[in-house]
């Protein structure tokens, strides 16, 4: 054991063996064969520990909802648990539990994010199809030569025909630009570890017009890792809502633009150019992307030209940083 802690006492670790199945848990049927966890629900129900006493009521779930979603775990349970430990249900609530937090992308995007085969429609500064283009060009030069030049005419008519029927075609579908006006409003700035999907759903109670999320770095975005989506999450009681980007180069930008597009559901995208962490700053991102104004033009997601965007974009700056 290393470190300065070495000598602090430490719970020990509970096996998967010894923990419940939180299907079972719910009430539900466990949707594994093997499952590691135990599925002993009155085993459980034995060693459970007695309900919170200082929270009057009861669940405020089953109160609210009809349905509390932890079964048996929830610690003020005792008038939606029976002694059997099933969790009882509200006849007029709704058969399954509906949530209220907007879940960003699914989870076949995810694993393609992991793996790095999304079809990004932006490519990346180094992915050029060079060879893609001098296959092509070496084909072409050998039908060329192969063909006659009046087969070779009426296929660059019907070439050109093409072209210009491709070129007419309408679009499928037509976005609008959603504009969001900040003017005599109550904007809650994204803060990092402080401004959470909790802390937005206070500051709404409290009247605040527009929230933001916390800043959310677009390598770990692009790599797919759960943590870091998990800051794009939108409760259903914020009207208006955007997310903070932090992210070194255009492509990044570019490349998490279509993603959000896609599957996120944001009003506005605010990029980072502000946050003074040397974490971010010796990578090229927060407060130093800020000094390059080429990079700035570049990354704005509103200057990509083969993707359309929906949502409004700006930028956050620092006064005073060198």
């Amino acid at each position: 054991q290393r470190g300065q802690n070495k000598k602090r006492p430490r719970d020990a670790r509970q096996d998967d063996a010894e923990k419940v199945c939180m299907a079972i848990l719910r009430g539900d049927t466990c949707p594994y064969e093997n499952c590691r966890f135990s599925h002993d629900l009155k085993g459980y129900m034995a060693t459970r520990p007695e309900d919170i006493q200082q929270i009057e009521g009861g669940c405020p779930l089953y109160n609210s909802k009809g349905f509390c979603l932890y079964g048996a775990m929830c610690r003020v349970g005792s008038n939606h648990i029976t002694k059997t430990g099933e969790n009882l249900r509200k006849d007029d609530s709704s058969e399954k539990h509906t949530e209220h937090t907007a879940s960003v992308i699914p989870r076949d995007v995810q694993f393609q994010l992991r793996k790095k085969t999304y079809p990004f429609v932006c490519k990346r500064h180094f992915e050029k199809d060079d060879k893609q283009q001098k296959d092509k060009t070496e084909s072409a030069e050998n039908e060329e030569r192969t063909t006659d030049p009046k087969e070779s005419a009426t296929a660059n008519s019907t070439v050109v025909a093409a072209a210009a029927a491709s070129s007419f075609t309408p679009m499928e579908k037509l976005k609008t630009k959603k504009i969001v006006d900040f003017s005599n409003k109550v904007y809650v700035a994204p803060l990092t570890t402080v401004g959470n999907l909790p802390f937005r759903r206070i500051m709404k109670d409290y009247g605040a017009d527009i929230t933001c999320g916390e800043m959310a770095v677009v390598t770990n975005l692009l790599e797919g890792k759960a943590s870091e989506w998990a800051l794009l999450k939108r409760h259903e009681s914020e009207d208006v809502f955007g997310v903070q980007l932090a992210a070194a180069h255009p492509d990044q930008y570019t490349r998490i633009s279509e993603v959000i597009e896609k599957y996120a559901s944001v009003d506005f995208v605010d990029l980072n150019l502000g946050c003074p962490l040397d974490l971010l700053c010796d990578k090229g991102a927060g407060a130093a992307l800020m000094m390059r104004e080429k990079k700035i033009k570049r990354s704005s997601p509103g200057h990509v030209p083969k993707f359309i965007l929906s949502y409004h974009c700006q930028d956050e700056n620092r006064l005073g940083y060198q």
